[in-house]
């Protein structure tokens, strides 16, 4: 592989974040003795013990390690990943991160960084999350979404992965921040997820290629969700949800925080009832959060969802009377055979109808194939 100096600063970079291993605070200290130059940093390994602020017993583990480091096998590996690495040395990291506590002095990435003048909100929730819940997130995703804002969060079942997608069906951008590295997909079903993201959006890793998902990197992952972000918006969590961690960091880092009234006899919303007690801002509906940052959103461009089929823009609050007549049936899922029996329609009629309102992005099917209504604002 020949070398190009911009590849040989990757390789070095790959190289020294593979023997500290992200969460290491001491890998942006060796970075920041360099000025941010890896192949310096790299060739002057034996003097790392002198930097201040570094564990000596460490550093000198670490350099008997560097001689079984193969940098040509490491950089084609990236090569083939298809990923990109940005370090925090360079003008296009992103300027909210780079100003929290803790900063991942790398980034590894796939499709389009967010730039500094975009507008990105956390939204966050239960992994088990419940009817509600997601009607309320595809709710506020789309329409926080139609108005330039890029939603961002980590890609998790529930709440996680039904905010992206409804970001992507209003035609804008998401961000997810993964808990593995970059060429690692977790959960394995959001594979098709993931590569819609990328094509729209970004997914973030700090953590080195092939790094499973493990336990601990989560909360390592939350920390980027807020630093990313302007805002956070928590739509569900349960007493001991690890999604207040990411609040906590949020907090830390002077971001807004938002939160999403649930029942009060449910376990899934103790945790946002309890944030709106301690002062968090209410949300009902999208206007909650844009009012917040109207003098940011004049500055974006707006999206409009369009039909795949005829590229004609989508009035969702146009519909038949036999479409209202369904869709007020949907406010908790419900199967195709008591919508048949209720509707008293042949399968034919239902069938059609429901599989077009589902392409309009007007319902959903969850995990036991009942449909339910995404917007729940539309008046039916």
């Amino acid at each position: 592989m020949e070398q190009t100096e911009q590849s040989e600063q990757t390789a070095c970079l790959l190289a020294i974040h593979s023997l500290f291993g992200a969460a290491n605070t001491s890998l942006k200290k060796v970075l920041d003795f360099y000025g941010g130059d890896a192949v310096a940093a790299w060739q002057d390994s034996g003097n790392w013990q002198q930097i201040e602020g570094c564990d000596n017993q460490s550093i000198l583990e670490l350099t008997y390690k560097k001689g079984a480091i193969d940098l040509e096998c490491l950089y084609q590996r990236f090569l083939d990943a298809d990923a990109h690495l940005l370090s925090i040395y360079e003008a296009t990291y992103p300027r909210f991160l780079k100003n929290i506590h803790n900063p991942p002095p790398l980034l590894f990435y796939r499709g389009t960084l967010p730039a500094d003048n975009d507008l990105c909100i956390a939204m966050i929730g239960s992994r088990r999350a419940t009817a509600y819940g997601r009607q309320v997130g595809q709710m506020l995703a789309h329409d926080l979404s139609v108005q330039g804002i890029t939603v961002v969060s980590g890609m998790a079942r529930g709440i996680d992965s039904v905010c992206h997608q409804a970001a992507l069906a209003a035609g804008g951008r998401t961000i997810a921040i993964l808990g593995s590295g970059i060429d690692v997909v977790y959960p394995r079903e959001n594979n098709i997820l993931y590569q819609q993201i990328i094509k729209n959006g970004a997914v973030i890793s700090e953590q080195p290629l092939g790094m499973e998902p493990l336990p601990h990197n989560f909360p390592l992952r939350n920390r980027i969700i807020s630093g990313l972000s302007r805002g956070v918006v928590v739509i569900e969590a349960g007493h001991k949800s690890g999604t207040l961690r990411t609040v906590d960091f949020a907090l830390e880092q002077g971001r807004d925080v938002f939160a999403v009234p649930g029942n009060i006899n449910q376990e899934n919303c103790y945790g946002t009832n309890n944030l709106l007690k301690q002062g968090a801002i209410v949300v009902t509906e999208a206007d909650d959060i844009v009012n917040v940052y109207l003098d940011d959103i004049c500055l974006l461009p707006q999206r409009v969802i369009v039909s795949d089929k005829n590229d004609e823009d989508i009035d969702n609050s146009t519909l038949t009377k036999d479409e209202r007549v369904i869709l007020a049936k949907m406010i908790e899922p419900i199967s195709v055979e008591k919508l048949q029996m209720i509707s008293g329609w042949e399968y034919a009629k239902l069938s059609t109808m429901l599989l077009l309102l589902e392409l309009r992005g007007l319902i959903a099917k969850d995990a036991n194939q009942c449909y339910y209504a995404l917007f729940t604002r539309h008046k039916l």
